[in-house]
C-alpha cells in the first residue's frame, strides 16, 4: 500500500501544485501555492503471526507567499485539502482509524520573500498482511525418549539411565 502515492493523486486533482519530496519543494516562487506530501513515520505492530498494524504518521506541507490576505488563502488550501481527503470514501475506507488529524501554522522570515506554510499531520491506521519468508528445511525429526523412574522399563538408577525406551522418526 503507497499512501504517499494514493494521497499524491488525491490531491493532484485540486488547482495548486502539488509535490512528492522530501526535500523543502517551496524554494521556487513562481510554483505558490504548493502541497508536498511526505511521511514524517511509518510505525508497525505485530498482531498476529501474518498480521501487522502500521501506523502511518503523514504530513502535507502547504505554502504560499506572505502577501495581504495570506491567512485567508492558506485556510482555503488546508480546508481543500481536508476536503478532498475525507470525502473520497475510497481513501477512507482502507484505514480501520484516523485517530488524528492536526494542523499547524508555520511561518517563514527572510530571503526575498516571506513563506507563509502550514503542516497538516495525519495519523491512519491500517492492519496489513506480513508473509514472512520461510524457507522450508526440516525433512525429518527424530524423537528419542529416555523415561525416568517410575516410567522407565530399564531402570538401573535413578534418573536418566541413556536407555532408549521409545524412538520415533516423523518424516516431513
Amino acid at each position: 500500500m503507497s499512501i504517499r502515492q494514493d494521497i499524491y493523486t488525491i490531491l493532484s486533482t485540486l488547482p495548486y501544485q502539488v509535490f512528492q519530496s522530501r526535500i523543502d519543494p517551496f524554494d521556487n516562487l513562481s510554483e505558490l501555492p504548493g502541497i508536498s506530501v511526505q511521511y514524517s513515520t511509518i510505525d508497525r505492530k505485530l498482531i498476529s503471526f501474518n498480521m501487522y498494524e502500521a501506523t502511518y504518521k503523514v504530513s502535507i506541507f502547504v505554502g504560499l507567499a506572505k502577501t495581504d490576505g495570506y491567512d485567508e488563502a492558506l485556510d482555503l488550501v488546508n480546508d481543500a485539502i481536508l476536503t478532498t481527503l475525507l470525502t473520497d470514501a475510497s481513501w477512507v475506507a482502507k484505514f480501520e482509524k484516523i485517530p488524528t488529524i492536526n494542523t499547524v501554522y508555520l511561518y517563514e522570515e527572510g530571503g526575498q520573500q516571506h513563506l507563509a506554510k502550514s503542516r497538516i499531520d495525519l495519523t491512519l491506521i491500517v492492519s496489513e498482511p506480513w508473509e514472512p519468508n520461510l524457507q522450508h528445511t526440516l525433512d525429518s525429526l527424530n524423537v528419542k525418549i529416555d523415561f525416568i523412574k517410575p516410567y522407565d522399563l530399564n531402570l538401573a538408577s535413578i534418573g536418566p539411565d541413556g536407555r532408549l525406551e521409545a524412538n520415533y522418526i516423523i518424516n516431513t
